[in-house]
């Protein structure tokens, strides 16, 4: 499990999650291999997807390049 999340769950979440990270570049990388920029990318789209009731950010859109920030707020 990521990240608190089922294996089950992330499977069927696992192109949303890739699309939405911006990482479909890297998706044959293991999770170590990944920068940490890319990390908190895939946390982050994890987070929004999961359609939490509350959503608490520290500095997290700071890793990504401007198109995925605008998207992302």
């Amino acid at each position: 499990a990521l990240l608190g999340y089922t294996r089950k769950f992330l499977d069927e979440k696992y192109d949303e999650i890739i699309e939405f990270a911006e990482l479909q570049d890297f998706q044959d990388y293991m999770f170590k291999q990944l920068s940490s920029g890319m990390k908190s990318r895939l946390a982050f789209a994890i987070a929004c997807l999961v359609h939490p009731d509350i959503l608490i950010l520290d500095e997290v859109l700071s890793v990504g390049d401007g198109a995925f920030r605008k998207k992302s707020g």
